[in-house]
């Protein structure tokens, strides 16, 4: 059952396949992956949400410091 937590590489696959939104898509196979990999919290918990938002938060401060040098 190893193998199952490649499933976002799924997702993105058919996700990309159908010409869907990058960061949707993206968004939709973190949670996938982080669910069946019992590393965040079931359903729509506060693991999910504090891991997404601090990803988010670390992610825009390095873009503004690229965009500022």
């Amino acid at each position: 059952m190893e193998w199952l937590r490649l499933i976002g590489v799924a997702v993105v696959i058919v996700g990309f396949a159908l010409r869907l939104r990058v960061t949707v898509v993206v968004l939709a196979a973190g949670i996938a992956t982080g669910l069946v990999a019992r590393q965040l919290d079931g359903g729509f918990g506060p693991g999910i949400l504090a891991t997404l938002g601090q990803a988010f938060v670390n992610g825009r401060i390095i873009t503004l410091l690229v965009l500022a040098l």
